[in-house]
């Protein structure tokens, strides 16, 4: 798995959780509407929470190896645009204004970054 790879499934397992609980809340509404009956959607209901949890659990395992990991970096912008981005999921746009910097110095800045981040993995590669 590439670099970047690891840091898009840490990104899109966040997103995936923010859905399932999403679809949670509109079950517990749905289960708390007097126009359904709530035995019909505990089931279901039950599932999805133990999902949720399961995902969560995986994501905060993911997220303290990668704040980990990212923490190694020497630099403190390649650390700041790799957690903004894929810590915190923030979209280029947001993380180039918090960094005060124009997209196009933002991506090169993002290369340079996941370029150091690949040879800090292969160092924690040889050290298991």
């Amino acid at each position: 798995m590439t670099t970047k790879q690891y840091l898009m499934q840490a990104r899109n397992s966040t997103e995936r959780v923010n859905q399932k609980m999403t679809s949670m809340g509109r079950l517990c509404k749905e289960a708390q509407s007097s126009a359904c009956e709530r035995e019909d959607l505990l089931p279901g209901l039950g599932e999805l929470q133990a999902d949720v949890c399961r995902e969560i659990r995986s994501l905060v395992r993911q997220h303290q190896e990668l704040t980990a990991l990212i923490a190694q970096l020497p630099d403190s912008n390649h650390r700041g645009v790799l957690t903004l981005r894929y810590v915190y999921g923030l979209k280029w746009e947001q993380v180039a204004r918090r960094m005060h910097y124009s997209s196009r110095h933002l991506h090169r800045l993002h290369q340079q970054a996941l370029e150091e981040l690949a040879r800090c993995r292969e160092k924690a590669l040889w050290r298991i």
